[in-house]
Protein backbone atom coordinates (compact mmCIF):
# COMPACT_ATOMS: atom_id res chain seq x y z
CA UNK A 1 0.00 0.00 0.00
CA UNK A 2 1.19 3.50 -0.79
CA UNK A 3 0.01 6.71 0.82
CA UNK A 4 -0.21 10.12 -0.83
CA UNK A 5 -0.71 13.42 0.94
CA UNK A 6 -2.24 16.46 -0.71
CA UNK A 7 -1.06 19.40 1.39
CA UNK A 8 -0.85 22.21 -1.15
CA UNK A 9 -4.18 21.69 -2.82
CA UNK A 10 -7.51 23.37 -2.18
CA UNK A 11 -8.34 20.76 0.49
CA UNK A 12 -6.03 18.50 2.49
CA UNK A 13 -6.37 14.76 1.85
CA UNK A 14 -4.50 11.54 2.58
CA UNK A 15 -5.20 8.80 0.03
CA UNK A 16 -4.19 5.14 -0.07
CA UNK A 17 -3.31 3.28 -3.26
CA UNK A 18 -2.59 -0.46 -3.50
CA UNK A 19 0.26 -0.82 -5.98
CA UNK A 20 -0.85 -4.40 -6.70
CA UNK A 21 -4.14 -3.09 -8.12
CA UNK A 22 -2.61 -0.41 -10.33
CA UNK A 23 -2.02 -1.11 -13.98
CA UNK A 24 -1.38 1.81 -16.27
CA UNK A 25 0.41 1.04 -19.54
CA UNK A 26 3.66 2.84 -20.25
CA UNK A 27 4.05 4.08 -16.64
CA UNK A 28 6.29 2.99 -13.82
CA UNK A 29 4.53 1.67 -10.72
CA UNK A 30 5.47 4.89 -8.90
CA UNK A 31 3.92 7.13 -11.54
CA UNK A 32 0.87 4.88 -11.91
CA UNK A 33 0.20 4.99 -8.15
CA UNK A 34 0.55 8.76 -8.12
CA UNK A 35 -1.81 8.98 -11.10
CA UNK A 36 -4.43 6.87 -9.29
CA UNK A 37 -4.12 9.01 -6.14
CA UNK A 38 -4.72 12.14 -8.22
CA UNK A 39 -7.76 10.52 -9.90
CA UNK A 40 -9.19 9.58 -6.49
CA UNK A 41 -8.65 13.13 -5.21
CA UNK A 42 -10.40 14.60 -8.26
CA UNK A 43 -13.35 12.20 -7.90
CA UNK A 44 -13.81 12.11 -4.13
CA UNK A 45 -12.33 15.33 -2.71
CA UNK A 46 -12.19 18.27 -5.11
CA UNK A 47 -11.25 19.26 -8.61
CA UNK A 48 -12.75 19.42 -12.04
CA UNK A 49 -10.34 16.82 -13.38
CA UNK A 50 -7.18 14.88 -12.62
CA UNK A 51 -5.30 17.23 -14.95
CA UNK A 52 -6.42 20.22 -12.87
CA UNK A 53 -5.44 18.49 -9.61
CA UNK A 54 -2.05 17.47 -11.00
CA UNK A 55 -1.29 20.98 -12.22
CA UNK A 56 -2.36 22.63 -8.95
CA UNK A 57 0.58 21.37 -6.87
CA UNK A 58 2.80 18.34 -6.39
CA UNK A 59 1.68 15.58 -4.04
CA UNK A 60 3.85 13.78 -1.52
CA UNK A 61 4.19 10.07 -0.99
CA UNK A 62 4.59 9.25 2.70
CA UNK A 63 5.39 6.05 4.55
CA UNK A 64 2.81 3.83 6.20
CA UNK A 65 4.15 4.92 9.59
CA UNK A 66 3.68 8.60 8.71
CA UNK A 67 0.15 7.90 7.42
CA UNK A 68 -0.71 5.98 10.57
CA UNK A 69 0.55 8.81 12.78
CA UNK A 70 -1.50 11.39 10.88
CA UNK A 71 -4.59 9.20 11.11
CA UNK A 72 -4.17 8.61 14.84
CA UNK A 73 -3.37 12.27 15.52
CA UNK A 74 -6.55 13.37 13.71
CA UNK A 75 -8.71 11.53 16.22
CA UNK A 76 -7.27 13.55 19.11
CA UNK A 77 -6.40 10.45 21.09
CA UNK A 78 -3.38 8.24 20.55
CA UNK A 79 -4.15 4.58 21.31
CA UNK A 80 -1.35 2.10 22.01
CA UNK A 81 0.76 1.16 18.99
CA UNK A 82 -0.73 -2.32 18.86
CA UNK A 83 -4.34 -1.10 19.09
CA UNK A 84 -4.95 -2.07 15.45
CA UNK A 85 -3.04 -2.81 12.29
CA UNK A 86 -3.27 0.26 10.09
CA UNK A 87 -3.23 -1.82 6.92
CA UNK A 88 -6.41 -3.56 8.11
CA UNK A 89 -8.45 -0.35 8.04
CA UNK A 90 -7.36 1.12 4.70
CA UNK A 91 -8.08 -0.07 1.19
CA UNK A 92 -7.17 0.82 -2.38
CA UNK A 93 -8.38 4.22 -3.55
CA UNK A 94 -9.59 5.28 -0.13
CA UNK A 95 -9.58 8.82 1.25
CA UNK A 96 -8.17 8.18 4.72
CA UNK A 97 -8.21 11.79 5.91
CA UNK A 98 -9.93 14.81 4.42
CA UNK A 99 -10.06 18.51 5.18
CA UNK A 100 -12.54 19.16 7.98
CA UNK A 101 -14.32 21.80 5.90
CA UNK A 102 -15.61 19.06 3.61
CA UNK A 103 -17.09 16.83 6.30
Amino acid sequence: MRYFEFTKHEYYALISVDEDQVMVPDMTVDLACEHVAIEVYAQKVAGESAIEVASEAPITQITEEEARKRYLKSSGEIPPEDFFKFEDIVSHGEVILIDGHLV
